[in-house]
């Protein structure tokens, strides 16, 4: 059985080719932990399908340290899958689930 989403619980879309998340106005403290537990959900729920995440950043409007934190804990869950031509420069991270 699935938990029910949190009030702050990104909304996951699912789109040719990739997963589009939508953010929540404010990345902080107080939600970067459930977020991310949210985001590995996702993922998990989505095991073997998944090959771009897109996080949706446009209605954020404010972000901690604790935000930035999450972004890269978000980018460690989705190492780059083997030849999918990853660089650092890239905006887009492939998953290897």
């Amino acid at each position: 059985m699935t938990a029910p989403p949190l009030p702050h619980d990104p909304r996951p879309e699912d789109l040719p080719g990739c997963t589009l998340l939508t953010l929540p106005r404010d990345l902080d403290l107080g939600n970067c932990a459930d977020l991310l537990a949210a985001v590995t959900r996702v993922v998990a729920e989505r095991a073997g399908l998944l090959h771009i995440l897109v996080l949706d950043l446009s209605g954020t409007a404010f972000m901690d340290s604790r935000g930035v934190r999450l972004i890269d804990d978000v980018r460690a869950l989705l190492a780059p899958a083997p030849n999918c031509g990853w660089s650092p420069s890239r905006t887009a991270w492939c998953c290897a689930c």
